[in-house]
């Protein structure tokens, strides 16, 4: 699985640790996000993380399928926090309320679509014990395996000693450390940063929101901020790259202008507004940031 994600990184192994640097606790300070902005290896990192999440969706239908959306993924991220210990609703539920972006309702048909994908397997029905348990397949945990080889290859860009925890992934108590640290991290995020953005309303958590997203950010060239390339946008290729409407295309972006994301469209072409620019900017960010205190602090706690 490994073999398709697009890499920039090198192992890390004679670079200078300066993980702990990132990991100042929590909240995390605004500076730090700044910091993360003026990075030189800031607008390749969200391009190579951009790059290798389409990468690995196209390898895998499964894997696309959770990462159509935010909604999607937190659910997934939560089972494999969860991975080591057994998989049950009533703690599915908990942790997806606790990013503020799911309903009861939808975190239990979520954890029933991850099912349907093989990706969880009924381990003890629901009786006096408690509540049924269930447990994540190998394919599930070689899938959520690679992406965050894939999102700690584009980090490793900013940070290089991160190729220390990815030489390590493969390690069970390594692997599941980091499920559960990432997690709890990006919680601790949902509380500090903005829920009810336009962006992550209208991207993130919209069906194919999210690979859309993506794409728009690997256009133009490598050297430049994502958010700043113009951007050619064609309805029918999304729709057919996503699997999604071209309809529902269509309203995607129509909201993305009237919500000052983008600017009016025009023959295709469009372009971040300086508002857009500074909420994507800071949204991909604050996920380099969480996965460098992640790997911090993953690394540290398994010593």
């Amino acid at each position: 699985m490994s073999s398709i994600i697009v890499r920039h990184a090198d192992s890390g192994g004679d670079a200078p640790d300066q993980l702990a640097s990132w990991d100042e606790g929590e909240p995390v300070p605004h500076l730090t996000y700044g910091r993360m902005q003026q990075h030189p290896a800031f607008a390749l990192a969200v391009r190579t993380l951009a790059a290798n999440m389409i990468a690995l969706a196209a390898a895998d239908k499964a894997a696309a399928g959770i990462f159509r959306d935010a909604g999607r993924y937190v659910a997934a991220m939560c089972a494999a926090s969860l991975h080591d210990e057994g998989i049950t609703l009533p703690r599915v539920k908990q942790l997806c309320a606790g990013f503020g972006i799911l309903s009861a309702g939808r975190a239990r048909a979520l954890l029933i679509y991850l099912r349907y994908l093989g990706y969880v397997r009924l381990w003890r029905e629901r009786g006096r014990d408690g509540p049924a348990l269930y447990a994540a397949s190998p394919a599930f945990l070689a899938v959520w395996r690679a992406h965050l080889h894939a999102a700690l290859d584009a980090a490793c860009l900013v940070e290089p000693s991160v190729g220390r925890l990815i030489a390590r992934l493969d390690d069970p108590m390594i692997f599941a450390t980091l499920c559960r640290v990432q997690m709890e991290g990006l919680m601790a995020s949902a509380t500090q940063m903005p829920t009810e953005t336009p962006f992550l309303r209208i991207f993130l958590q919209r069906y194919g929101g999210s690979q859309i997203a993506w794409t728009l950010l690997l256009q133009g060239d490598e050297g430049t901020h994502p958010t700043e390339s113009p951007l050619h946008i064609s309805f029918a290729g999304l729709s057919r790259d996503f699997g999604v409407s071209s309809m529902h295309v269509k309203r995607l972006f129509a909201d993305a202008v009237s919500e000052g994301l983008l600017a009016p469209i025009v023959k295709g072409e469009t372009r971040f507004t300086e508002a857009g620019r500074r909420e994507v900017s800071l949204l991909y960010a604050a996920q380099l940031v969480r996965l460098l205190i992640a790997s911090s602090r993953t690394l540290r706690q398994a010593v």
